[in-house]
């Protein structure tokens, strides 16, 4: 469909954990192939309970999608609302900007199952603005 068409990018995604756990449901098992994929990426959420860390979250996805050397976005990415998600916030931003292969991200900005607006209190919303300037 896309054949011959030079501005047509694809990226990979996979999630921040397999589930079911398995060696057959790893993320190297899904992979397409350098010719299908231009970027790699990976959704990863903290659904706050437990609370989890951006390290938590990412660290081991990261390292397996960076085998591929490929451009490595953060295709989903957001925090519950809790009394540190302002710190979440600080924490993630510190770590995707210090990573030279994150090219790029994007914030799930919904209130669905939890709380994920960036502005779901005001020093989450400071975090946010001072994050991405």
């Amino acid at each position: 469909f896309f054949d011959g068409l030079a501005n047509v990018k694809w990226g990979w995604a996979v999630n921040n954990i397999s589930i079911p756990n398995t060696k057959e449901n790893a993320i190297e098992v899904y992979y397409p192939g350098d010719n299908y994929v231009d970027y790699v990426g990976i959704d990863g959420f903290n659904f706050g309970n437990p609370w989890r860390t951006y390290d938590q979250i990412f660290s081991s996805p990261l390292n397996k999608l960076s085998i591929y050397n490929k451009p490595i976005y953060i295709f989903s990415m957001s925090s519950a609302h809790g009394d540190n998600k302002a710190n979440w916030i600080n924490d993630a931003f510190s770590k995707i900007y210090s990573n030279p292969k994150i090219k790029g991200w994007v914030w799930f900005n919904q209130n669905k199952e939890q709380n994920w607006l960036i502005d779901s209190d005001q020093e989450s919303l400071k975090a946010f603005k001072s994050s991405i300037k």
